[in-house]
């Protein structure tokens, strides 16, 4: 999804955590955890490119497809259930079992939309069984893998 679909989709996010906590402090932190999870595409983009080339040039190369490494630390659904987990233990506060809500939310538009190359791809421990390798997670006329 681009960044414009990705803001999108998290207002009615937003606006649930809102209605549901009447804080608009906890409705942000959610929104903001489910767009700025793609942070962690960066340092894939950085260890491709070897350094930093500019913004429009992220776009382009993430959009092409063009890294050798998937190991985007935050599209993982092992902090959803972390921090979930843990709220209902009473370790996490509500602000940061909302950050694993906004990354959850994301995660589902993901799998609706960029169609990941198999179904255990969103979860770090999959990836890491592959080494991280785009070519050991995609087909190779599948290498593009959206955000």
């Amino acid at each position: 999804m681009k960044l414009s679909q990705h803001i999108a989709a998290s207002l009615p996010l937003g606006l649930t955590v809102g209605l549901a906590t009447g804080a608009a402090g906890y409705a942000l932190v959610a929104v903001l955890a489910s767009i700025l999870i793609d942070l962690d595409h960066i340092p894939d983009y950085i260890f491709a490119r070897r350094g930093w080339r500019g913004v429009k040039d992220f776009f382009a190369t993430c959009y092409r497809g063009e890294m050798d490494t998937a190991l985007f630390a935050l599209h993982a659904w092992e902090w959803p259930i972390l921090l979930g987990g843990g709220f209902v233990l009473g370790l996490v506060p509500p602000w940061l079992a909302l950050i694993g809500v906004g990354f959850a939310y994301h995660l589902v538009f993901d799998l609706i939309c960029n169609r990941p190359p198999a179904s255990g791809f969103y979860w770090f421990t999959f990836r890491a069984s592959k080494r991280f390798s785009v070519d050991r997670l995609f087909c190779p006329e599948r290498r593009s893998y959206g955000g």
